[in-house]
């Protein structure tokens, strides 16, 4: 003997009697939101040099107020790496998730579950990238006068940023040291529709 019909849809009829019968609501898998897509490389350094534009912005008014003698110099110094460690640590942890590049291209760091990273997590991701950048700038390496002890921080630094940039083309998830080491990622957001 069947079952009566319940509706004119024989295949919600189905299912309607199969959920009878299913003691584990939670045993079928339930559609779930789908995670925007991670960021590659391309949009990720696209972002960067928009964030190196808007720190050079910053950076050249200060060399020209502090700059004019060696006391102000450091001064200026001390004032772009504030603004640098400002703009790169903090302002990944307010609701932006992210620098200026990386707002204006719908990218936001978050951590692997989507939550918004905290100070301390984005301090962990600017650790390498504040001792591999300055550093490639400090020791420029010089060809016409080869020294090697010399050279080796700079090839150092130079291999950590390669490395980097290959683990944001290879790896599926598209995490570099930096977010490897916090646990964050960068995903690439949808454009927000204009209400």
């Amino acid at each position: 003997m069947s079952d009566p019909p319940i509706s004119n849809d024989p295949a919600l009829d189905d299912a309607v009697r199969d959920s009878r019968f299913d003691n584990d609501i939670f045993s079928r898998p339930r559609p779930s939101l789908q995670a925007p897509p991670f960021a590659g490389f391309g949009i990720r350094a696209l972002a960067s040099l928009i964030d190196g534009f808007a720190l050079v912005l910053v950076a050249v008014p200060l060399d020209l107020i502090f700059g004019a003698s060696n006391e102000l110099a450091s001064t200026s110094g001390f004032l772009q790496f504030m603004i640098s460690l400002f703009y790169q640590g903090y302002l990944p942890t307010t609701p932006l998730r992210g620098t200026f590049g990386k707002y204006l291209l719908n990218l936001k760091i978050e951590t692997l579950d989507g939550q918004q990273i905290n100070t301390l997590t984005s301090l962990r991701r600017l650790l390498l990238l504040l001792t591999v950048q300055p550093v490639l700038l400090m020791f420029p390496f010089n060809p016409q006068e080869p020294d090697l002890w010399a050279a080796i921080p700079t090839l150092i630094c130079f291999a950590i940023l390669l490395g980097d940039v290959l683990l944001v083309a290879i790896r599926p998830d598209r995490r570099a040291l930096h977010d490897l080491i916090a646990g964050t990622c960068v995903r690439l957001y949808p454009p927000k529709a204009d209400d």
